[in-house]
Parts: C-alpha cells; sequence; structure tokens
C-alpha cells in the first residue's frame, strides 16, 4: 500500500513552529481538497490535535507533500526538514497505529487521541478525501486501537492533556477548595478540565465560550458560570487558575488586556496555562509581574509522572502492534493476489468471448468447424501470448534478468542447454 505519513509532532518541532501547521476542523475542507490535487495523491486525510499536524496520504510521489506543505504554510524548506518526519508504507502504518493507541503522546496512552483521529476520519470522509486504501486501513487501525486499550493497562495511570495541566496548578496549590478557575473554550479539553477540577474540590468554574449556550451546557455538569468571551476583562482579575483551549487563529488574552484588567487587582498571582493550538495567549503576557505563563510545551515534565507503569503497558502494546501489521500485510497480500487474478481471468474472459463470437458467426456463414475451431484458437493464443511478449523482450533488451526468471517460473518454462 503506497501509505505515506507527513508531520510534525511536539517532538520535533516547538511551538513557535506548531502554530503555523495548526488547522481548525471547520477548516479541512480546502487543505483537503488542494492535497488531492498533487501529483499521485488519490486519498488523504489531515491529523491535527494540539501536540501534532501529520498528512495521511495514499500516493506514488510523496515529494509533492512537502511542496504543498511549502506552499501552504510559507515555512522555509530548511526549517521544515529540521522539523518534520516522513514514514512510508509498513512505517506508515505502524506509525499511525501507535498515535490511535497513545503510544506517541506527550501523555503516553492518553486516550483523547483516538476521538481525534476518529473525527479526522469522519471529516476526510465528509469532503471525500477517503477511498478503498485509507478507509480500510483507518477502520481496521480503530478497531485494533480499541482492542490493544482493552488487553493492557495502557489507560491504567494515564492522563490526558487537560488532566496533566491540572496536576500543573496541583504542583502549586495545596488546597483547590477555595479557588477560581477560568476555563477559556468548551470544547472536550476544556470538558475534560472541568471534570478535573471539579474532582479535585474547586466550586466555582467559570467558562468564556463565543457560544453562550455551549459555555452554559458544560458548566451546568459542574455547578459554574458561563460567560461570552468579551465578559473576561471583568472576570480575569477575579479567577486564580486561567486554562485557555480554544481553536482560535488570533490570541484571546493580549498582554495589553492582561495588564490592564490586572494592573488594579488584588496582588495575588494569576496562573494561565495555555493548552491551544495556535496558542491563545500572547508569549508575552509571560512578562507581566503576578503573572505566572504555561504553554502545552511545559507540560511534558507533568506528564513524564507515571510513566514507569505505563511503559510495561506499553511494551505489551508494541507487541500487539508487531502482530497486527504482519496479518495486515499478509491481508494486503491476500488481497493483491485476489485482485490481480480475478482482472487476468476477466481479461482472458473478455479475449475468449470476443473470439467466440466471431466464430459462430463464421460458423453460421457456412465456414468450416474445423476451420473456424482452427482460426478462434490460434486468434486467443496470439493475444494472450501479445502483451507477455511485448514485456518480456523489452526485459531482454534492457537486462531485466529477474522478469525473465520469473516468466520461465510462471510460465513452467524449462529451456533446452546447449550439448
Amino acid at each position: 500500500m503506497p501509505l505515506h505519513v507527513y508531520g510534525i509532532n511536539y517532538r520535533t518541532a516547538p511551538i513557535e513552529l506548531r502554530e503555523h501547521m495548526a488547522l481548525a476542523h471547520e477548516k479541512l475542507a480546502e487543505p483537503l481538497a488542494n492535497l488531492l490535487t498533487q501529483p499521485g495523491v488519490s486519498e488523504a486525510m489531515i491529523l491535527a490535535t494540539c501536540n501534532r499536524c501529520e498528512l495521511y496520504t495514499i500516493t506514488q510521489t510523496p515529494i509533492s507533500i512537502k511542496n504543498w506543505i511549502d506552499i501552504k504554510h510559507i515555512l522555509p524548506e530548511k526549517a521544515i526538514a529540521k522539523v518534520s518526519y516522513e514514514h512510508c508504507d509498513e512505517e506508515a502504518m505502524r506509525h499511525l497505529l501507535r498515535v490511535a493507541c497513545g503510544l506517541d503522546s506527550m501523555a503516553l496512552g492518553e486516550s483523547q487521541i483516538l476521538g481525534q483521529l476518529k473525527n479526522a476520519f469522519v471529516e476526510a470522509k465528509q469532503y471525500s478525501a477517503i477511498g478503498p486504501c485509507l478507509g480500510h486501513l483507518i477502520e481496521n487501525v480503530l478497531a485494533t486501537a480499541k482492542k490493544i486499550r482493552q488487553q493492557t493497562e495502557i489507560n491504567s495511570h494515564t492522563t490526558s492533556i487537560a488532566s496533566t495541566a491540572v496536576n500543573l496548578a496541583k504542583s502549586i496549590f495545596s488546597d483547590f477548595t477555595p479557588l477560581s478557575v477560568l476555563l477559556i473554550g468548551a470544547g472536550e479539553t476544556a470538558e475534560l478540565a472541568a471534570h478535573h477540577f471539579f474532582e479535585q474540590g474547586v466550586k466555582h468554574i467559570i467558562t468564556a465560550n463565543r457560544s453562550l449556550h455551549r459555555a452554559t451546557r458544560l458548566v451546568d455538569k459542574f455547578s459554574g458560570q458561563s460567560i461570552a468571551l468579551g465578559d473576561i476583562p471583568d472576570y480575569l482579575p477575579k479567577v486564580d487558575i486561567v486554562i485557555s483551549t480554544t481553536a482560535s487563529p488570533q490570541p484571546i488574552l493580549s498582554k495589553d488586556m492582561v495588564q490592564r484588567v490586572l494592573k488594579s487587582a488584588r496582588q495575588r498571582p494569576t496562573y494561565i496555562i495555555d493548552i491551544a493550538m495556535p496558542r491563545d495567549v500572547e508569549p508575552e503576557v509571560a512578562e507581566l509581574d503576578d503573572v505566572y505563563l504555561y504553554n502545552i510545551d511545559d507540560l511534558q515534565t507533568i506528564a513524564a509522572e507515571g510513566l514507569q507503569e505505563r511503559r510495561l503497558a506499553a511494551e505489551k502494546a508494541e507487541l500487539i502492534i508487531d502482530a497486527w501489521l504482519q496479518q495486515y500485510q499478509q491481508q494486503l497480500h491476500g488481497k493483491a493476489f485476489i485482485d490481480t487474478i480475478k482482472h487476468f481471468r476477466q481479461r482472458v474472459d473478455d479475449m475468449k468471448q470476443v473470439e467466440v463470437d466471431k466464430a459462430l458467426s463464421l460458423l453460421q456463414a457456412g465456414n468450416s468447424p474445423e476451420e473456424v475451431l482452427s482460426t478462434m484458437a490460434k486468434a486467443i493464443t496470439n493475444k494472450m501470448m501479445h502483451y507477455p511478449t511485448i514485456q518480456l523482450r523489452r526485459a531482454s533488451q534492457t537486462g531485466k534478468t529477474d522478469l525473465l526468471n520469473v516468466a520461465k517460473q510462471l510460465f513452467d518454462v524449462e529451456l533446452a542447454k546447449d550439448d
């Protein structure tokens, strides 16, 4: 299978470069359509999360994907070469399944990535970017990833980006009960963060979102408060922790705004954890007094906690992946064999039918049956031998002895040796 993966992630690229590759889910139609116009690309899927942006394509010409990246994101070729990675065929399949299982995540074994992969798959299908190859592969990967999570303890002791952000807050505050938390955004990550804070005893959770209805629906689960994004300046001085998780292409919190609203506030620290991609908070906010800003890359140390337990489960998961790859490759080879035989039989049958129709016409015209049968047999033989003969002649002329040897074996031809 000509599967190709091209991407960057939290290991290979700093957050400043990953922002260039960030793609909002609602804006995937154009990038996917453009990918399918690249030479040799027949199927495509884009997996874009806060920690990675990966292009999965069925293509014979991977270089075209590099060109697409250079054009679409205006990143220098040298910069891309330093931070990107590529996988083809079997290694690409292995990488995809490792991603689905959370083995390639910042928080080893985190489960949120499986849902993100499912969403990327559904969106690519909606934009008619998924064909039989990617469709069959990803459905198998999703099923196998679910099986791995059931058969190993990769989910035990695991964390998500949201829970890692809460763990960071736990390293700062010994008691969550008196704290006020502002969540910017109302998506899955924000809901997970709200759930973790609520479990830790936070009584006052505020959610700010463009859609007030969506924010209200989230905080109702935790008896919280919903506000519009425009109300953030009024509430920012009243909270201890801010978690920002939107997919906004522009920063939500600027240095000027944070400095202005906190200037007259009580003198106590404000902790801002920005886990959005692109970032919701201008990096310059970190320069302000009594403001402590963390971004998604700062969470890696926290995510390493409990790693030993998850590594044992990851080793077992890798063994399952090895077995799956071997089995899946056998399926692909078996399917290729069946498809080849099917098409070959159809071609021969078409040749036969043409000559049979000719023979029947000749018989109806009164021609001798012996002569008609001889002519038909000769015509079928010539047609069947035509294309193989041309290919073998070319192989002989160009020194491709491997094809000649295969032909001998395939047609059971034993050449006579000179005396």
